[in-house]
């Protein structure tokens, strides 16, 4: 039954995407393409509701691109992410990532103007073992096995443009893009230790409008007529301009089949901004290339990084 609705729930993208590749392969038969698949391993990290410590996870990912040149101003690409997460031993957790994005591109001598949206999901399964003072501050300092169920989905909408300035061997690429994300966030927490039990239940659902500048400084090392060097660094920075969260919890204990209730419902405004620098050498040969990059954020907790490996092939 769960492999069945997991099936009907990819439905629509996996037509969504046959759709796209047939309208390409039928319109652009002789313009560019290009395909690429990007492999990333970061940082993440996944919080338990009632307790204040994250538990540390790996995460990667395998992301596949797919574009081509529509006509001599637009080009056209999709992508598809897929990806899981891995403890540190202390917890047993199943988390798997999946993602789908489409973008559209209208280029104009030096600039470009984006248009596009993407769609994530990400489900875990965590189990644990957690002091019981978290479900109740009277039961002392003892432990209990907990299960944590969480799922995790958005969709962004966006819309950006950047400029590209070339001074001698240096491209100098400032963008700019704008961006409205609407997201839900299911867990469901539930521990049991003899006589005593406990759940907790929280459905979070926001929606938001953010700004994120960009600046890319890029240097043009050519080797040879089919060689070339792209060694280049980026500065990002995302900021939340408005949006709300409205949260909805169900939290309920027993001990010695003496039961207590509670129910909590609260809207706050989000107040968020966070940044990215990125490093990255990328190789072009003939119609092959390859990137390898790196990235560090910033004013966030925990200061996550991340390596990926990309490579491509235009034909």
């Amino acid at each position: 039954m769960n492999n069945t609705s997991s099936f009907l729930s990819c439905l629509p993208i996996l037509l969504l995407v046959l759709i796209f590749f047939y309208s390409a392969f039928c319109f652009a038969e002789d313009k560019a393409h290009s395909l690429s698949v990007q492999l990333d391993r970061s940082d993440d990290s996944i919080q338990i509701p009632l307790d204040y410590e994250d538990f540390p996870l790996e995460s990667e990912t395998v992301e596949v691109t797919y574009s081509f040149q529509y006509n001599e101003l637009t080009v056209l690409s999709v992508s598809l992410l897929k990806g899981s997460d891995d403890g540190n031993g202390a917890i047993d957790i199943e988390k798997e990532l999946s993602g789908f994005s489409g973008t559209a591109s209208y280029l104009k001598n030096n600039w470009s103007w984006d248009l596009g949206f993407s769609v994530n999901k990400d489900k875990s399964e965590l189990s644990a073992t957690l002091p019981t003072r978290v479900l109740d501050s009277n039961l002392g300092s003892s432990d209990f096995d907990a299960d944590y169920n969480e799922e995790y989905r958005s969709t962004d909408f966006f819309v950006g443009g950047s400029y590209d300035y070339l001074w001698q061997d240096f491209i100098f690429t400032p963008s700019l893009r704008l961006g409205h994300q609407t997201s839900e966030l299911d867990s469901f927490l539930e521990g049991t230790k003899l006589t005593s039990s406990g759940s907790f239940d929280t459905k979070e659902e926001s929606k938001g409008g953010y700004i994120v500048p960009t600046l890319s400084v890029a240097y043009l090392w050519t080797v040879s007529d089919r060689v070339l060097w792209l060694p280049s660094f980026s500065l990002f920075w995302s900021e939340t301009m408005w949006g709300d969260v409205v949260s909805h919890s169900f939290f309920r204990f027993s001990r010695n089949e003496v039961a207590t209730k509670s129910e909590t419902k609260s809207t706050e405004s989000i107040k968020s901004g966070s940044g990215l620098v990125s490093t990255s050498l990328m190789l072009v040969f003939d119609e092959f290339y390859t990137d390898l990059s790196f990235s560090q954020a910033m004013d966030t907790e925990p200061n996550s990084k991340s390596a990926s490996l990309l490579l491509g092939l235009n034909f």
